[in-house]
């Protein structure tokens, strides 16, 4: 029981035995038979039976037809005695003063009302009601699978995605009332992690499938746990991998979101869900029709579990879960595989951080037991790119104290430079080279650090204050 109403865990309300069937019955009849002036009547309408119905409404996910059910036996019953005829059309029952309405709110709109109040009170609060919205708002993102924040949209073709539960229903009542709520910059939200990445819902809407098709889709999905190509992607990034195909669950690659308990679909959704990614994203063969680039995302490194050098031969593999730097590796099995076989590696060895060689790549597998296959890995520059950053960031902390006597030094009118284009200034700007003793070599670190510091700083600056 919340708020006085008695509420089921997905939050379906009892139609029977409840807060409302008491009000509205019990409502009527003291009205009826109380045999009260038509002003008092009236009184008792909008300032006893009507509070009590309104009182609940911030925790029920009641329809309008359900809303209107309630509300029939309070008019039909306070209607007549307050002088005004029973028959009379909702609109003028429930329009304002201003339009010769008698301005009784709709116990429907009331509760829509009551639910963005909800949401604009508490979405950002720390207390357990706006952790609870927040956690309920992202797993609406995840199960969805659509890019954007879900309230700001103002019409939106896969609300009956989502499982049934208070903030859809709020979500609902916005679209049909045309309200619209915008995240703050803190708010989550889905993410793509290479280039030339989409996402698979937004794919599979643009070829206009049925409501039936995407609700078999966004099963498949959800129990996949992806949400764009390159999750279900060879480490190359030009292939379907075997297991997505299958509708297998892949193990091996790092999960992004917590993710809705979804059952195995039957087999008959995996047969729409190959038809669907050949439509869309991929050939008949599982090769996709747009690659997918480089890594976007370094925070990925953190999760990724496997690694392969080409130079070595050797699979790797991450273990944060055992303790932080803890790696394994695969070196190849033996024997020469024929050219369209797969790298296969056997024998696990444990190692750490600093035995591993700097020329790994994020590579996906295919396990059999204890001998894992190489399916496919990137070359893409994405560890040498994430050691780039982390030096900017950590230079940039060890200076930020020496950030305000910038200001006097450097005049800058416009920064035509990207932040890529200053890392690789910042591998040829080393005049400390030609300083001949320690003291200029000092002093020639410092001046140059300080002139890379200033210019991140600038950009920064144009990048949160654009000019008009």
């Amino acid at each position: 029981m919340y708020l006085g109403r008695a509420t089921c865990p997905g939050l379906q309300q009892p139609r029977r035995g409840n807060i409302f069937t008491l009000v509205r019955i019990g409502g009527k009849e003291r009205i009826r038979t109380g045999y009260l002036p038509r002003h008092l009547a009236w009184q008792a309408l909008t300032t006893t039976i009507l509070p009590k119905l309104h009182y609940p409404l911030a925790a029920t996910t009641m329809t309008e037809k359900e809303c209107n059910f309630i509300m029939s036996p309070v008019l039909q019953g306070g209607l007549p005695c307050s002088g005004i005829v029973r028959t009379l059309p909702h609109t003028l029952v429930y329009g304002t003063t201003k339009y010769q309405g008698l301005r009784i709110p709709s116990l429907y709109t009331e509760q829509g009302i009551a639910h963005i109040f909800i949401l604009l009170q508490h979405g950002h609060q720390p207390p357990l009601t706006g952790n609870l919205l927040r956690a309920s708002l992202q797993a609406l993102q995840v199960e969805l699978g659509v890019v954007g924040f879900p309230l700001e949209q103002k019409i939106s073709p896969v609300v009956f995605l989502a499982t049934d539960c208070w903030v859809k229903h709020a979500w609902k009542f916005m679209l049909s009332s045309g309200f619209t709520i915008q995240p703050s910059a803190s708010d989550p939200s889905l993410t793509l992690r290479q280039d030339n990445d989409s996402f698979l819902m937004e794919s599979v809407l643009s070829s206009n499938f049925g409501s039936d098709v995407l609700r078999r889709l966004s099963r498949c999905r959800l129990f996949l746990k992806v949400t764009t190509p390159s999750d279900i992607t060879m480490g190359d990034g030009n292939k379907i991998t075997t297991s997505a195909w299958q509708g297998a669950q892949d193990n091996t690659q790092p999960s992004h979101y917590e993710w809705p308990a979804q059952s195995i679909p039957p087999a008959a959704d995996w047969e729409i869900w190959r038809s669907a990614l050949q439509s869309t994203v991929c050939s008949n063969s599982r090769i996709l029709r747009s690659p997918v680039g480089a890594w976007t995302d370094t925070k990925l490194l953190d999760h990724w579990m496997w690694y392969f050098s080409p130079s070595l031969e050797r699979l790797y593999q991450q273990q944060p879960h055992v303790a932080p730097g803890t790696w394994s590796f695969y070196p190849r099995a033996p024997g020469r595989p024929s050219r369209d076989a797969l790298m296969s590696f056997i024998y696990e060895t444990s190692t750490n951080s600093n035995d591993v060689p700097h020329n790994i790549y994020p590579a996906t597998i295919d396990s059999q037991g204890t001998r894992y296959s190489l399916t496919g890995y990137t070359t893409a520059p994405i560890r040498h790119g994430q050691e780039t950053a982390s030096f900017v960031l950590r230079f940039s902390k060890r200076l930020t104290h020496s950030t305000h006597r910038l200001n006097g030094l450097f005049k800058i009118s416009r920064v035509l430079t990207t932040v890529r284009q200053l890392r690789e200034q910042s591998k040829t700007l080393q005049p400390w080279q030609l300083a001949k003793d320690s003291t200029k070599t000092h002093m020639a670190r410092r001046l140059w650090s300080l002139k890379v510091l200033a210019r991140l700083d600038v950009y920064a600056q144009i990048m949160l204050f654009p000019a008009a």
